[in-house]
């Protein structure tokens, strides 16, 4: 969404009605701009003299939709609950409900979540009968949070607003006014009229100016309150045990009955941001999103196909999925003809249509009217005679191949040539189904759950010859017959019941260890599934259990449990709830009781299976059976990822969730999965294989994921390969339109000139900037002899007629801005120019001798700084020690150090192990791996130990700081100290700072920094910061390019000629490959589809090949020797390109170095756009120093256009 198309705009009328309008596209949704907005155009309302009313309303016929939810997925992401706006307190009760002008609120279409809140901060509501009203933040983990909980109640009363919070329930604004949250309905057409003249009623006194806060009449007594209150928390711990969203709601809007409207808003302020980053919340807000991503299918959503009409479809089996399937398609207006072999199963069908819309009618989601209306529609028949004109048929009839095969053969002949020839099947492949059939492209899965007509779910099965055509339709007909529809590749089972045919087959090898049938429900009913397996195979029934057993057996070969139990239960005349007996006794109007007497029927069971150890049942607890039925469920969800059997990881987590019930609060299968994290799952996995067989072998896919860390979820997709392509090649495109504001720049002041030239360079980039200046006279022809020789002098002044050249000269203008830029660095609003004095800072606690560690250490010592160096065990410290005195040798053969101070130097220095040594130190820089339980772990430690002023530090490259100083309570002292390596050398500090971070901490690293002989730039705090956030996409680009077939060596020259140090291979040897693996998830988590997921990285280091520090990478490291490219390398990069297949037509692209520079560049210059739309800089120009200082880049660069 384009930034102007979100907007808030107000027109004051001759009336003196401010109309204030919310415009965001397509429901008005509450983005930050939008409540930026509210705020100014309010503020500017109550200033203005001519404004004597306010009407809000929203544009394009819909008041609000809520808040912009896409905010909290980069809340969940970064850990930052500071991007959520103060919207609560500052605009809707100060600015709104406590301004001097009264409000009214023009509702239309739908005010949802923050958009009724907003209205029930005005004084007055009208609205059209029948827009839609409702609070639904439960669903998604959080509690309303612009004063909904405390207002609600009041308008409604206590009793119907936790109906309406709590199920998430809508009303329509006639039901609204009936209650008292609308107090007029009119037309749309006469809406604006209506709010207007109400608003200037309300101002002249003529009705009463109503505060929703401060009302009372709606609560009831104290008593009646409480009661009501704690029957809904009861029924809460009933239906939603694990939801923590549900209960908060309850002791928000108590808070404010016991102390008072403002009393409830501040506490539902503190818990709405408490909740915002629960893990509840980040599981409701993935689902959300995941089901709104499953109707993006390339190569068909994407291609400007348009859905056909299906106005007419024939339904082949009239049983249990055919009746359901028909029901689901009537009342959506589609016509039906259901065929069966014979009239009294035809008869029977259209009975079960009839009960399943009677049930429909009982649950309020069809009225009788419509019940005949969709009966009308139904057409019941013995042949295929009707299916001339259907525009789609869908089979389903029992699990048997010959069965299905014959039918597609005669429906093939029958049907026009465009109907679409789907089967119900759940298991079987496509292929072997219409395998006698001319038709492929016509054929498809249209896979319904059961019930049918109830179950949200259509899983689409598309073989390799589907059209997209016929895939567009169907997705088209589940959204209209209100479905879900996802998208999968064929094979046996497709996604869900190929994922979840372990789930079944875990829990039998369990009873047959000796674990009991109804403990095993229980366990996992707790864990959140609607019923335990046992329960549901009684449910389902145990006939389509015992059809797709054989084939289940042939596709899954030694990971197939050979079970026998459904057939013993069969044998035992159960059938389940389909004759009232299974592992449950099923009475009319009764819950399932567990059924003793099943007990011999499951002894039988045990002496056949024969796997208790020593024949003696084995002792689990509660989550060992939790884990051992869903960690190999997970492990074939990975073999369906691996497979690219779905699109993404999230389709299998929504169709977990809407097919299998797996509890929704936890985000889905593999969401679930990667919380629990696939080393745990892989390890487990292997124990078990060991104990009980290739079961529980762990896939390939689980595995190296278990290995690399990489997330379950990161699936390698040629889809989002071409993806990145696209924003590469768009990025080439806008550069030839306009010329970028932000350019890396770099200078190079020349050597020797700075005791001639101190001051100079300041006068002369004034000069440069003054219009008045038309050139520049150097003088000091006497004095300049004096200071350095006739010689030099002489030599000096015959170049100042090439100076007079070059002034104008890009690279001049450049190296100019780049002197400019690192004096402007130091120079932060709020923080410099607010008389705050630095301290001192004579002693620094480092922890961590490693490479960066022992670099800051260095750095501080020759700078006269006290250091406390903190390591592990006294091994790694004499390493750390041993590591800053060859750092003091090294600047010694610099030049930059005299060797009589290394003693000096050392005498400043002290190890040790524990932290008692940090009591008096002035700031402790924190310098470990890039492991956030050991960072926050460490800082929860310093806190304790370190004095009250001491500044907290981190020196982490990726990590946000909110999420390193979670465990704390000292943010204000929580800093980012960004050394770049190696630290005792490179001149740039970055310095990051969070909300939290006080001005005085910022002051004083800005000062050490100087002090240290750093350029010190301030950044705010995201994931990379500023420098490895905007240069994150020059590695990946350059891995890209490889992808395509381009040559490592070449990109690496092409990179170097553009005036890089080295190229972007050679810095990945030099760097070495465990930071760019250790980040490597943090920056997929963190950017999303822009993220280019290579593995190149992982083949290298599979390869033995870790970089110079092992004298092996893309180049031969040898000792005294220039670094030369290793030809024997070949054969990883070819396997890295079989791997991403982004070849088009498996041909490498040809591309000119000019391309190869800006598919790499250009990208950088895009993430860099958005470093600075996101204020991460402060000015543009701290970006560009930061650039040159810390990566490298040419600092005598200037565009040609700017």
């Amino acid at each position: 969404m384009a930034a102007g198309s979100i907007r808030v705009t107000m027109e004051v009328g001759a009336d003196g009605v401010a109309l204030i309008t919310i415009a965001n596209p397509p429901v008005n949704a509450l983005h930050p701009i939008i409540i930026a907005g509210l705020k100014d155009k309010y503020a500017e309302a109550m200033r203005r003299d001519d404004v004597k009313a306010i009407v809000l309303t929203g544009a394009g016929g819909k008041f609000c939709g809520g808040f912009d939810i896409n905010v909290f997925t980069k809340v969940h992401q970064t850990g930052d609950v500071s991007l959520m706006p103060d919207v609560s307190v500052e605009l809707v009760s100060n600015m709104m409900e406590e301004g001097k002008k009264p409000s009214v609120a023009a509702i239309q279409g739908l005010a949802l979540g923050g958009g009724l809140e907003l209205t029930m901060g005005c004084h007055a509501r009208i609205s059209t009968p029948e827009a839609q009203l409702g609070l639904p933040e439960l669903t998604l983990g959080i509690i309303p949070g612009f004063g909904g909980t405390q207002r609600l109640p009041r308008l409604v009363g206590l009793p119907k607003a936790i109906e309406m919070m709590l199920q998430s329930k809508f009303i329509a604004a006639k039901e609204g006014k009936e209650r008292g949250l609308i107090d007029a309905l009119c037309s749309p057409d006469e809406l604006i009229k209506t709010s207007r003249l109400w608003a200037l009623e309300i101002a002249n006194c003529r009705k009463p100016w109503m505060r929703s806060l401060g009302r009372t009449d709606r609560l009831g007594s104290l008593s009646e309150a409480r009661a009501v209150l704690n029957a809904a928390r009861q029924q809460a711990m009933k239906v939603a045990p694990n939801m923590p969203q549900h209960q908060a709601c309850l002791d928000v809007m108590e808070e404010g009955i016991l102390y008072g409207g403002q009393a409830g808003v501040l506490k539902e302020a503190r818990v709405f941001k408490e909740l915002v980053v629960a893990p509840t919340s980040k599981a409701l807000v993935h689902v959300f999103f995941a089901q709104r991503s499953t109707t993006k299918v390339p190569g068909v959503t994407d291609v400007q196909l348009k859905p056909r009409p299906i106005r007419k479809v024939a339904v082949i089996g009239g049983g249990l999925m055919g009746s359901g399937i028909a029901t689901s398609l009537l009342v959506s207006n589609i016509s039906v003809v259901l065929k069966e072999v014979n009239p009294q199963f035809l008869q029977r069908g259209e009975k079960m249509i009839a009960g399943n819309l009677e049930g429909l009618i009982k649950k309020g989601s069809l009225t009788k009217d419509r019940m005949h209306k969709a009966m009308s529609l139904f057409k019941g028949a013995l042949d295929y005679s009707d299916f001339k004109d259907v525009d789609m048929v869908i089979e389903a009839v029992i699990e048997k191949i010959p069965l299905k095969q014959s039918i597609f053969s005669d429906i093939e002949k029958i049907c026009p040539k465009h109907c679409i020839l789907a089967t119900n099947t759940s298991t079987i492949d496509l292929n072997v189904v219409g395998e006698k059939t001319n038709s492929q492209d016509r054929i498809i899965g249209a896979h319904f759950f059961s019930p049918a007509h109830i179950m949200p779910l259509l899983e689409i099965v598309r073989t390799e010859k589907t059209s997209p055509q016929a895939i567009l339709d169907l997705i088209t007909v589940g959204k209209i017959i209100k479905k879900v529809p996802v998208v999968v590749g064929n094979c046996t089972g497709f996604a869900v019941n190929r994922t979840f045919f372990p789930y079944t087959q875990a829990s039998h090898l369990l009873v047959s260890l000796g674990i009991d049938v109804f403990r095993i429900d229980r366990v996992i009913s707790s864990f959140g599934m609607p019923m335990g397996p046992f329960q549901l195979q009684d449910v389902a029934g145990y006939g389509v259990a015992l059809a797709v057993k054989d084939i289940y057996a042939d596709a899954f070969g030694e990971r197939n449990l050979g079970s026998n139990l459904v057939g013993l239960m069969v044998k035992d005349g159960r059938q389940g709830k389909v004759n009232a007996k299974g592992y449950y006794i099923y009475e009319k109007g009764a819950k399932p009781k567990p059924d003793p007497s099943v007990k011999h029927v499951i002894e039988e069971y045990r002496k056949q299976a024969n796997t208790m150890p020593g024949g003696k049942p084995v002792t689990l607890m509660d989550q060992d059976i939790l884990e051992m039925i869903f960690f190999p469920v997970v492990n074939e969800a990975c073999r369906v990822m691996d497979e690219n059997v779905v699109i993404r990881a999230s389709d299998l987590d929504i169709a977990s969730v809407l097919g299998m019930g797996f509890p929704k609060y936890r985000g889905g299968l593999v969401f679930w999965a990667d919380t629990v994290g696939a080393p745990y799952i892989h390890s487990k996995l292997s124990k078990w294989a060991e104990m009980y067989g290739p079961f529980f072998k762990p896939s390939s896919y689980l595995e190296q994921r278990a290995k690399s860390g990489v997330p379950l979820a990161t699936m390698e997709q040629a889809v989002r390969h071409a993806n990145h392509f696209v924003i590469l090649r768009r990025a080439h495109q806008e550069h030839h339109s306009k010329c970028f504001s932000t350019c890396f720049l770099f200078l190079m002041v020349p050597s020797g000139a700075d005791a001639v030239f101190a001051g100079l360079w300041e006068n002369y980039g004034e000069a440069m900037a003054r219009d008045d200046v038309k050139a520049i006279v150097l003088k000091g022809t006497q004095r300049l002899p004096r200071l350095v020789g006739l010689p030099k002098a002489i030599q000096m002044m015959l170049e100042y007629k090439v100076f007079k050249e070059l002034v104008p000269s890009p690279t001049a203008r450049a190296l100019v801005h780049i002197f400019l830029a690192q004096r402007l660095s130091t120079k932060v609003p709020g923080v410099t120019d607010v008389h705050l004095k630095p301290r001192q800072i004579r002693k620094v606690g480092i922890i961590g001798g490693g490479l960066m560690g022992s670099g800051i250490a260095t750095a501080l010592l020759v700078s006269n700084i006290s250091v406390v160096l903190k390591e592990v065990n006294p091994q790694v410290l004499q390493r750390g020690q041993k590591t800053i005195a060859a750092n003091l040798e090294d600047l010694v053969k610099r030049g930059s150090l005299a060797k009589d101070r290394i003693n000096k130097v050392m005498s400043l220095l002290k190890g040790t192990l524990d932290y008692s040594d940090f009591k008096d130190v002035d700031m402790a820089i924190e310098a470990v791996i890039e492991d956030i339980p050991l960072k926050q772990s460490t800082f929860s430690d310093i806190e304790k130990f370190c004095p009250p002023h001491c500044i907290l530090a981190t020196n982490t490259s990726t990590i946000s700081l909110n999420v390193i100083g979670k465990r704390t309570n000292s943010q204000d002292r929580i800093v980012g100290a960004h050394f770049f390596s190696p630290a005792h050398i490179m001149p740039l500090l970055e310095i990051v700072r969070t909300e939290n971070t006080s001005a005085q901490a910022i002051l004083d690293l800005i000062t050490v920094g100087k002090i240290v002989k750093k350029v010190p730039v301030v950044v705010g705090n995201c994931t990379g910061f500023a420098v490895e956030r905007a240069f994150f996409p020059y590695r990946q680009g350059s891995m890209f390019l490889v992808g395509l077939g381009v040559d490592v060596f070449r990109i690496d020259r092409v990179i170097r000629n553009f005036g890089m140090p080295i190229g972007p291979f050679q810095l990945q040897d030099v760097s070495g490959y465990g930071v760019g693996l250790t980040v490597k998830d943090i920056y997929a988590a963190a950017f999303g589809e822009r993220n280019f997921s290579s593995e190149l990285m992982d083949l290298m280091v599979q390869n033995g090949r870790h970089g110079k520090s092992n004298g092996k990478g893309y180049y031969i490291y040898m000792k005294g020797e220039k670094p030369k490219p290793d030809p024997s390398v070949q054969h990883v990069i070819e396997e890295y390109r079989k791997c991403v297949k982004i070849m088009p037509g498996g041909q490498p692209v040809t591309l000119t170095d000019q391309d190869i520079l800006e598919m790499i560049f250009f990208p950088v210059v895009n993430e860099a756009c958005r470093v600075m739309d996101e204020n991460v800089v402060i000015r543009a120009s701290d970006l560009d120093i930061a650039s040159v200082l810390g990566m490298g880049f040419p600092k005598y660069r200037y565009p040609k256009s700017c």
